[in-house]
């Protein structure tokens, strides 16, 4: 006796940096169209993903766009420090080169743990060691990163405003939350308290700054470590855990 059995065939399309597609031309009625199309599709589930926060809600969560509700949205957690320690210290050792747990987690730290930067700062360490990281050399790496980055940043600094600079000077010294604060207002020439609730907005939608409760912070770590070089004039210190 052969029992029935039903195959389900499921396709599986991955798009990257798919807030992306918001930079086309006519991209709303792109967007319509995809809906339209993969709405009619059958067995198939798309797997859209995203780095910018702001662009990739405003896409899938604002009721006048065209894949408002379109699917469940999941935002990924960072991965953790132990893992990514493993992950840096095998790849070290299957090259023949040595890093400690330690130095593995300097690196993990100094960009606040962020998929890519930790991939590419740990690439740069690797490139400057011939058998054993020094921990001047993860110092060094931090220096090729920034150069690396330094243009970019340059121009997204120069479309600032004044204001807007210099509540990004604020959130740079440390100070996350209170802007409303006299002290603070006078000390960053940052305004009105309405200007400063506008301003921070501006920075949100440029992808600047995230929102984590009533703080900000930087989006970007390794922008947040070229302003305090850069803007601020803080020499980098060998970073610490």
């Amino acid at each position: 006796m052969v029992a029935n059995q039903t195959v389900w065939n499921i396709f599986y399309s991955y798009i990257d940096e798919f807030q992306n597609t918001a930079n086309f031309s006519e991209s709303d009625l792109f967007h319509k169209r995809l809906r339209t199309a993969w709405q009619n599709h059958q067995s198939v589930t798309y797997c859209l993903y995203g780095s910018k926060k702001h662009m990739m809600s405003t896409l899938f969560e604002k009721q006048s766009m065209p894949f408002y509700k379109f699917g469940e949205t999941i935002n990924l957690e960072k991965i953790s420090a132990e893992h990514w320690i493993a992950f840096i210290v095998e790849r070290f050792q299957s090259t023949g080169k040595k890093i400690t747990e330690d130095q593995a987690r300097i690196i993990i730290h100094s960009v606040k743990a962020h998929s890519y930067y930790v991939q590419q700062l740990s690439h740069l360490t690797w490139l400057r060691t011939s058998d054993s990281v020094k921990n001047e050399i993860i110092t060094l790496a931090i220096e090729d990163l920034l150069a690396q980055n330094a243009n970019l940043y340059q121009l997204e600094t120069e479309m600032l405003s004044e204001t807007q600079l210099n509540l990004l000077k604020a959130i740079a010294s440390g100070i996350t939350d209170g802007y409303s604060n006299p002290e603070i207002l006078t000390k960053f020439r940052l305004g009105t308290s309405a200007n400063i609730s506008k301003q921070k907005k501006v920075l949100y939608e440029k992808e600047l700054v995230d929102i984590r409760g009533t703080m900000f912070e930087f989006l970007d770590p390794a922008y947040e470590l070229w302003f305090k070089k850069s803007i601020l004039r803080i020499p980098l210190p060998f970073p610490t855990f």
